[in-house]
């Protein structure tokens, strides 16, 4: 699906919530927020790339999930609604059919545009842009995306998305795609040598067996944009995310440790025994031609008595 251009923003919130931000500050949030419209949740780096320093006070207006992602509700909120209204707009009649009259048709509309500007009558004043939220993971409720623009031409859906229709089929999706990270050895060390006091195995279990193999996980991944998933970017973030790490014990660094200085040892003594002894290392008409040349110069500068 294109990207959507636009989605709603109350700038009466915008306003009051960031009246104590200076106006680079401001400047770095409003960039924020619409870069996270146009390309998703951010990673810690993307994040701080716009926000030059950990010290903001806009850091405390994004949350990061449990995949490590930082995100800002509100806005996702604000996206999730303009794709509703745009689905409904999309398809105004029932089953694929034509609305039976355009009365019908404009109730229907001015019905979805109702429901997708209601700014979430709980708490009418409550600027979620600004303040430190309640929830600790992403609202991702169930968004069925429209196979066409409004303009009746197919669009093309990411061969992933079949693999998430249903729960049981993520689940069968995400155990194959864990299997394949805890098997690959190369990449599992790589980890190790990054996160020394983490036991790699354990952590991304916990992060496999809390999250991504549950409901929570499902959801999270429904909603992802783009043509593939990146799996191993997923399992990476993982890792960063206090809730899923799982120490080492220290019998097990010292062991980890001394193993690596074994390795160490054991390649620096290879190389000494491949380098050929240094009588070997040249032939004998080598010699004969350097120990000529020290015959002359010899020769050449003795002092006759």
């Amino acid at each position: 699906m294109d990207k959507d251009p636009a989605v709603l923003f109350y700038t009466s919130d915008f306003l009051t919530g960031t009246s104590r931000f200076s106006d680079e500050q401001c400047g770095q949030y409003i960039r924020a927020l619409c870069s996270q419209h146009q390309e998703g949740m951010f990673t810690k780096d993307e994040l701080f790339q716009i926000l030059k320093s950990y010290d903001s006070p806009v850091w405390k207006k994004f949350k990061q999930c449990d995949d490590g992602l930082f995100y800002n509700e509100r806005m996702q909120k604000e996206i999730e609604k303009r794709v509703s209204y745009c689905e409904s707009k999309s398809h105004p009649g029932v089953s694929g059919r034509k609305p039976k009259s355009y009365d019908n048709h404009m109730n229907t509309v001015r019905k979805s545009y109702a429901n997708h500007t209601d700014n979430d009558n709980d708490n009418d004043n409550d600027t979620e842009y600004l303040n430190d939220n309640k929830k600790d993971s992403v609202d991702t409720s169930t968004v069925n995306l429209p196979t066409d623009g409004g303009d009746g031409k197919k669009k093309k859906i990411p061969e992933w998305k079949n693999k998430c229709t249903t729960f049981e089929l993520y689940q069968k999706w995400e155990l194959k795609e864990y299997t394949t990270i805890i098997d690959d050895r190369v990449w599992l060390k790589e980890r190790d040598e990054f996160h020394r006091d983490l036991d790699i195995l354990l952590s991304l279990k916990k992060a496999h067996v809390d999250f991504w193999s549950q409901h929570r996980g499902w959801k999270n991944i429904k909603v992802r944009r783009g043509e593939t998933v990146d799996w191993k970017a997923t399992w990476v973030n993982a890792l960063t995310v206090k809730c899923n790490q799982v120490k080492k014990d220290w019998n097990t660094r010292q062991k980890d440790e001394e193993k690596r200085l074994l390795e160490k040892q054991k390649e620096i003594q290879k190389k000494e025994t491949e380098a050929p002894p240094i009588e070997e290392r040249y032939s004998e008409e080598d010699a004969a031609a350097a120990l000529n040349i020290v015959n002359n110069l010899v020769g050449k500068y003795t002092i006759k008595p």
